[in-house]
């Protein structure tokens, strides 16, 4: 039961950290969304945090307090 809920927790924050932070960004920097997308560096750059490093920083703090609580 325990395995299950931590499986399914998993998915629900794999799927909904990129999902925020995507709405959160097109929110706030909707007006440099066109800017984003003329500088191909910082495309790569934006993608990359909000892809790779805050769902990772994220899970690895989920797996911090699971073993240590």
């Amino acid at each position: 039961m325990a395995q299950t809920l931590l499986t399914i927790l998993g998915i629900c924050v794999t799927v909904a950290i990129p999902t925020s932070m995507i709405a959160l960004a097109l929110e706030a920097g909707s007006l440099n969304f066109n800017v984003l997308f003329r500088n191909r560096s910082m495309l790569v750059r934006y993608f990359l945090v909000m892809f790779i490093l805050i769902p990772a920083f994220a899970l690895l703090s989920i797996i911090l307090i699971l073993i240590t609580g």
